[in-house]
């Protein structure tokens, strides 16, 4: 699998949840940038609410072939556990 992205809907910002899962030892990338966030595109006008906010709650977690189903499990607990404080 190439990656695995999941949306949290309400979450303020992928700054908050990184650092949440950083505490919890699981590494994340954020979703692809809006256009407006790229120098070389900033020639192109947009509105990209829908873009900024799919940015702020989507989240890519970890995903290669070694990863283990207790290590899945463990992922999929944290994502819950997020989920319920916000």
């Amino acid at each position: 699998m190439w990656m695995f992205g999941i949306r949290i809907e309400g979450n303020k910002s992928y700054q908050s949840s990184k650092k949440f899962f950083d505490f919890s030892g699981i590494e994340t990338r954020p979703m692809f940038y809006p256009i407006t966030h790229h120098k070389h595109l900033l020639k192109f006008k947009c509105q990209d609410n829908n873009a900024k906010k799919l940015n702020n709650e989507c989240i890519i977690l970890p995903s290669y072939p070694e990863l283990k189903d207790i290590e899945l499990e463990y992922i999929t607990d944290t994502v819950k556990k997020f989920v319920n404080e916000i």
